[in-house]
């Protein structure tokens, strides 16, 4: 799968799921982390993620919204660079050496809309407890929403102009 993947040379953004397959794909691992706590949190960009088009304009710390407690392990691929980071998971964003426009990204900042959390909400599975209620999770939300919009507006706008798409 690696080969056929990387081998079409076509740009490939996956999100949160996608990312983990995408990662997958090309020779991760992915399990299960050791820090599962949905909500916000905050990535920071490693010196590779500051260099990366796809993160211009981005502060080196910024806020995400995470939902999934699965994550990419080490040992990673050596043509992967981790482009961000956080205290919940290694490997928040990463690209692939030589081929900047395969990036996987493993927050959801594109769905962090108070009406996207009640659904995750009713599709969680009771038999592992959240942190946090509903309500308490989108008030959190309500108060950096709009950041998390701006923030993946950008992020998707770089990725564009980086496929010129």
């Amino acid at each position: 799968m690696k080969n056929c993947l990387l081998k079409t040379d076509k740009p490939c953004l996956g999100l949160c799921r996608g990312q983990q397959l995408l990662a997958e794909a090309l020779g991760a691992q992915v399990k299960p982390g050791f820090s599962s706590s949905p909500g916000p949190s905050e990535s920071l960009l490693t010196a590779a993620g500051r260099r990366h088009p796809v993160f211009q304009g981005f502060n080196r710390g910024f806020s995400t919204f995470k939902w999934s407690g699965d994550t990419l392990f080490s040992p990673l691929p050596s043509y992967f660079e981790i482009l961000a980071t956080s205290k919940e998971c290694q490997v928040d964003a990463f690209s692939i050496a030589a081929r900047p426009y395969v990036i996987g990204i493993q927050f959801d900042n594109h769905a962090v809309h108070p009406d996207d959390v009640r659904r995750w909400y009713a599709r969680h599975d009771s038999r592992a407890p959240l942190p946090v209620t509903m309500d308490e999770m989108i008030e959190k939300i309500k108060k950096v929403n709009n950041k998390f919009l701006q923030d993946f507006s950008l992020l998707f706008t770089n990725f564009v102009e980086l496929c010129h798409l």
